[in-house]
Formats: C-alpha cells, sequence, structure tokens
C-alpha cells in the first residue's frame, strides 16, 4: 500500500486517496473518511431507498421500469417527469432536461384561444 492509498474499512480494498472523503481540519483525530465514497454513498442509499434497481442491484430511486435512473441513461432511455413515459435519450430529449420534446413544446395563445 502507497502513501496515497488508504484501505476501506467496509469492502477491505486498497484504493487511491481520491476515492476517499478527505477534511483537512486541525481539531479531527484522522482527516480522512475511513470508508471509500462507494460505500458510504451505497449506506446511505440503503437508508433512504427500500428497493433495489434490477440492473446495478443497488439501492436507488427507480424509473417506472424498475432501473434507477443511471443504469436507464447508460442504456439510453430516460423517463419524461410531466407524462411517465420511458423514451430514448437522444431523439426525445432537449440535452439533459427531464422532459421530452412532445410534453416540452408548449401551444402558442392564439391556438389555444382559436374557436
Amino acid at each position: 500500500m502507497s502513501e496515497k492509498e488508504y484501505k476501506c474499512s467496509k469492502c477491505e480494498k486498497n484504493l487511491p486517496h481520491a476515492l476517499f472523503h478527505e477534511a483537512l481540519y486541525t481539531d479531527r483525530k484522522r482527516q480522512v473518511a475511513s470508508r471509500c465514497r462507494e460505500c458510504r454513498s451505497d449506506d446511505y442509499h440503503a437508508t433512504k431507498y427500500d428497493r433495489n434497481c434490477m440492473a446495478c442491484l443497488k439501492p436507488r430511486r427507480l424509473d417506472s421500469n424498475g432501473i434507477c435512473n443511471r443504469c436507464n441513461d447508460d442504456a439510453g432511455k430516460r423517463e419524461c417527469r410531466k407524462c411517465g413515459e420511458m423514451k430514448l435519450r437522444y431523439f426525445n430529449f432537449y440535452g439533459p432536461r427531464r422532459v421530452c420534446i412532445s410534453c416540452y413544446r408548449v401551444t402558442p395563445p392564439s391556438a389555444v384561444l382559436a374557436p
């Protein structure tokens, strides 16, 4: 184990220091978290969400298809927050927006008032 590696107390892996939370305060005995960021994130999400993603098997907030946001994005899918449909990310959404193009388009005021 080199000088810039720490051992995670949960997963028991030697990981680089960039994967640990460091807080350089003079009043702390240990200035590096004992668990890596991945283990801390898993523990946080396990207390917040009770269902696991079917793809990565981690406790996360799930979309309507039972898969977490990150796994859906990796597969090129995204759920519209307005209509709730799963659509292809690159063709049906404007950049990082979570509302699809068809829901985002607003009818012009003149079309609403026309008889």
